[in-house]
């Protein structure tokens, strides 16, 4: 096979694009223009200074800690970290987009099992925090 060899259901390219917290570059309009990946800034996403955060995103962290490219690596998905924002005031409504784009890209790359996931932001806390 050549170089985008198909790699738990992404191409090595694609791979590259996905972030740890399963956000994917590759979707967005701003990527390779604007913003060059959060992978690609050692874990600090380009609008993180929107909310005065200075630091590495915990999703690039603990990946890093624990030698995993992204979440959908770890048996803990969804974890409690994975239900942190960096803005404290975000709706719970905007909270669930967030959430569920995220989970939708990893169930497209997870072969062995997918993650169901309620319509509503506080009945996905009840349902994975503290697992």
């Amino acid at each position: 096979m050549n170089a985008e060899e198909r790699e738990i259901g992404l191409s090595v390219t694609e791979k590259e694009e996905i972030n740890p917290c399963g956000t994917y570059c590759g979707k967005c309009d701003d990527y390779g223009g604007v913003c060059d990946g959060c992978r690609n800034r050692n874990g600090i996403p380009l609008w993180y200074h929107l909310y005065g955060r200075k630091e590495t995103c915990g999703y690039f962290q603990c990946c890093a800690a624990s030698g995993k490219h992204d979440c959908s690596e770890c048996s803990q998905l969804p974890c409690e970290k994975y239900f942190e924002y960096p803005d404290p005031n975000m709706s719970d409504e905007f909270k669930q987009m967030w959430f569920k784009l995220r989970i939708d890209n990893f169930n497209e790359i997870l072969l062995t099992s997918k993650i169901v996931i309620e319509g509503d932001f506080q009945k996905n806390l009840l349902k994975f925090k503290k697992k």
